[in-house]
């Protein structure tokens, strides 16, 4: 693993990239962590749309109805986790969230496959209770599609190989970063 700090950025920009480009059963996800209305940390399982560590964003979509999009309603604050075992790579981005719902996503929608609209509306809505494990009706509809658009803040880089390495870099400095203690 690099010993140079701008080549340590590029190498978590290098893997941010290369997750979200990639689809199917073998895709990498992120762990997305919000705050709940109520107080209690949240995390979950999220599949990134697109990304870019140079330009400072990342892209989710997810369902209206989901706890995430209630929370980051109440505080639009995230922070996002990739891990690959290979390079031994660890990325935490802290994140700024604006949701974006409605009208503007028409051609988004359209453009998605069928198949992958399905994710988008249950009856009942994500998190009800339910008498068993597929009792709810899948009811795709564009008003319940939101695209997460996270603004990285700060960037945290773990290598966690032989020799351990960390940085973190601060996307209101030009990325510029410093070396801590692993």
């Amino acid at each position: 693993m690099n010993d140079d700090l701008a080549r340590f950025f590029e190498d978590a920009a290098t893997l941010l990239a290369g997750v979200a480009r990639e689809r199917g059963p073998d895709a990498m996800h992120a762990a997305m962590a919000t705050v709940a209305p109520d107080g209690r940390p949240e995390v979950r399982t999220v599949a990134l749309r697109s990304a870019d560590l140079r330009e400072g964003r990342v892209v989710v979509q997810t369902d209206a109805a989901t706890a995430k999009v209630e929370s980051l309603r109440a505080d639009p604050r995230a922070e996002l986790m990739i891990w690959r075992p290979e390079p031994q790579l660890q990325v935490r981005m802290t994140c700024g969230v604006t949701i974006e719902a409605g009208e503007s996503l028409s051609e988004q929608w359209d453009a998605m496959p069928k198949a992958a609209r399905e994710v988008y509306g249950k009856s009942p809505t994500a998190g009800t209770p339910i008498e068993g494990p597929e009792a709810y009706r899948i009811t795709p509809a564009q008003a319940a599609f939101v695209v997460l658009h996270c603004r990285i803040v700060a960037v945290d880089v773990v290598f966690l190989g032989d020799v351990h390495r960390r940085a973190r870099f601060d996307g209101n400095a030009d990325w510029r970063g410093r070396w801590l203690s692993p």
